[in-house]
């Protein structure tokens, strides 16, 4: 599956783990950031999992989104072997400064879930 929504780099990156659990983390990371960027730029899923990068050729974790505006995405782990993000796009970066609230369903309920990973970039003149 990887092979047919991921770039080279993100395909690379996952055959280069031993660790089956690491590898799905992983799998799941990288595909939650995209579809969560899909969303908050309203691109269709295929045109997010084909334009938004998360890693570059030397396999290290980088992002490359198509937006100039400002953005910062939070990886959430809700439970260990579950990956959610968060993707919010500004055109301030102060617009990206307050908190995410995270809260369990159905019976909402404050919780405070493991942040898997934090990425921000993006502003005039630079796509990130």
């Amino acid at each position: 599956m990887a092979q047919i929504a991921y770039g080279a780099e993100e395909c690379a990156l996952l055959a280069s783990l031993d660790d089956p659990r690491e590898l799905c983390s992983t799998f799941y990371e990288l595909w939650t950031l995209k579809e969560a960027f899909g969303k908050a730029l309203q691109l269709p899923l295929l045109d997010a999992l084909r334009q938004c990068r998360f890693v570059d050729a030397g396999l290290g974790r980088r992002a490359d989104v198509p937006t100039n505006r400002h953005w910062r995405a939070t990886v959430f782990a809700p439970r260990p072997e579950l990956r959610l993000a968060v993707a919010r796009i500004a055109d301030v970066p102060a617009q990206l400064d307050a908190a995410l609230e995270t809260l369990e369903w159905p019976q909402p309920r404050r919780c405070a879930w493991t942040v898997i990973r934090n990425v921000a970039g993006g502003g005039p003149g630079e796509r990130a």
